[in-house]
């Protein structure tokens, strides 16, 4: 039987990482607009005062991206973390009131079972989760993604239109219109534009992101990282009587 005293004292140090992790959330989205801000400033008074550095506004904002991409796949691998933690902790008020349902191991004990099972659980219990959402769809449909989630919509948004500044800035600004010649494998060569050589990379970068942390947000707030799913691993995984 797990002692009180040990759960209620893991309930508050889960309960402080929550807000740490949260903290560290809201400083790399603050991080990600403040350095777009302050590299657009910088380029602007540099340019207003420094002669034949007329191209550096089409580079000053690709700079960015080196900040806000980054901050963009971190803030929604933090939020896994949340989610998962959200998820013990629940268990843990749970033994609180019935503590012979499941098996208290410590965090990082716990923790490790949970990433050695993780699959394995949400594979056993994907089937009803399925139809749990499928009555969640039919009665809420997609306003789930306004309503229960507008935190995670509105800053998955907003490194979306930071990203897209720095693009069609740097299209817009860039003054590499001349014609280069492209040297592939193969002997391969063709002529591209300098603006579509330099501005691949960072768009591919951004597709990149854009569809990882999308996807990440799929499983946060539907899928297997949500709270409540977590939660269901969670007791799987935890459960005194385990289902081999």
């Amino acid at each position: 039987m797990a002692d009180i005293d040990d759960i209620r004292r893991e309930i508050g140090i889960a309960r402080q990482e929550l807000q740490d992790l949260k903290h560290c959330q809201l400083q790399y989205f603050s991080i990600a607009i403040a350095s777009t801000g302050s590299i657009f400033g910088l380029a602007g008074i540099l340019m207003n005062k420094i002669p034949g550095l007329d191209n550096l506004g089409g580079w000053a904002f690709l700079a960015p991206l080196s900040v806000i991409l980054p901050s963009w796949i971190i803030f929604f691998d933090k939020a896994t973390s949340i989610t998962r933690i959200v998820g013990y902790q629940r268990i843990l008020e749970k033994l609180l009131k019935k503590q012979d349902e499941y098996e208290y191991i410590g965090y990082e004990n716990a923790l490790a079972e949970f990433r050695k099972n993780e699959k394995r659980a949400w594979k056993k219990i994907r089937g009803e989760e399925k139809k749990e959402e499928k009555k969640k769809d039919n009665s809420d449909g997609q306003a789930l993604l306004l309503t229960r989630h507008r935190y995670w919509v509105i800053n998955w948004i907003t490194f979306l239109i930071l990203s897209l500044i720095c693009l069609i800035g740097y299209v817009f600004l860039s003054k590499n219109n001349q014609i280069v010649d492209l040297t592939l494998p193969f002997g391969i060569h063709f002529l591209a534009p300098k603006l579509t050589v330099w501005i691949t990379p960072p768009f591919a970068l951004v597709i990149f992101c854009l569809a990882y942390t999308y996807w990440l947000f799929l499983l946060l707030t539907h899928g297997r990282l949500s709270y409540n799913n977590c939660t269901k691993i969670w007791q799987h995984i935890l459960a005194k009587t385990k289902e081999e």
